[in-house]
């Protein structure tokens, strides 16, 4: 088992190191060619967008979760699983060059991450739970029975992209996009439901055991997307995310890895020298 873990963890580190090579080049690439062809064009779009994100993960290594049967060692049971999702709303300011073929944008972006570990059909409203060793009293050692933990993240980040179009017939526009992004942790805050609710008075005292999330995190993502309607007038942009992935641990009690998602946005044209 550790021998496969290792073989996965090294493959993934390896897949996202190329991956984050990759895109840094194609961002790079995109900025060289704005420097170049600046003075040809003065497109300018402002572009709110919205979206949902979900991402694989692991619960984050605690020794002091169990599964189903209190013995150490036993936290990575079928029985304790991991749940994420996140969704978001930006602005951006997007420059058009190179004939509307290229686009270079940044702006501001508000996420909103939810984690949460719990049984396999972990709902937070059945009775299911696991259980939580915080100490030794004598030769015993004491567990919480606990039904879940949910974790609550916002941030405030700020995105930087390239895309390229592969074509722009009139209503409907192809393209592909890179970017990073770098995220500021405005909030977080972590409840804890206990099997017994009686027990609630110890939350403060189990939620201190939990890492905190990191104050600063970065991802790098791809995507593809159509425009459609008038590139002269408002007009709207649909992209599928993939893949999704950090370049910094978040320190969550859930360990992020790759991800995909989906994103609407509303082009919005400051001029009109699109063709």
């Amino acid at each position: 088992m550790e021998v496969n873990a290792t073989i996965i963890l090294f493959s993934h580190l390896c897949f996202k190191s190329l991956f984050m090579r990759s895109l840094t080049f194609t961002l790079l690439l995109g900025l060289f060619f704005a420097c170049s062809s600046f003075a040809q064009s003065n497109n300018w779009l402002i572009i709110p967008e919205s979206g949902v994100i979900s991402t694989s993960g692991m619960v984050h290594e605690m020794d002091f979760i169990r599964g189903d049967i209190p013995y150490p060692g036993s936290y990575y049971t079928s029985s304790v699983n991991s749940y994420n999702k996140q969704w978001f709303a930006g602005l951006k300011a997007e420059k058009r060059m190179l004939d509307n073929k290229l686009g270079l944008a940044t702006g501001i972006k508000f996420t909103k991450a939810d984690y949460s570990v719990g049984p396999d059909n972990y709902s937070g409203d059945t009775d299911d739970f696991f259980y939580w060793e915080v100490g030794h009293n004598n030769n015993n050692t004491l567990y919480y029975r606990v039904k879940g933990i949910e974790q609550h993240n916002s941030y405030l980040g700020i995105p930087v992209e390239a895309r390229y179009f592969f074509s722009d017939p009139y209503g409907l526009g192809m393209y592909v996009k890179a970017g990073v992004q770098f995220d500021l942790l405005l909030n977080s805050n972590t409840d804890i439901l206990f099997r017994d609710p009686e027990m609630e008075k110890h939350s403060g005292e189990l939620t201190d055991m939990l890492p905190e999330p990191a104050k600063f995190i970065s991802s790098i993502y791809a995507a593809g997307g159509i425009t459609l309607g008038n590139p002269a007038r408002p007009h709207a942009d649909m992209a599928i995310i993939f893949p999704y992935g950090y370049l910094t641990e978040t320190g969550c009690i859930v360990d992020r890895g790759l991800g995909f998602g989906c994103q609407l946005s509303l082009i919005i044209p400051l001029n009109n020298t699109q063709e």
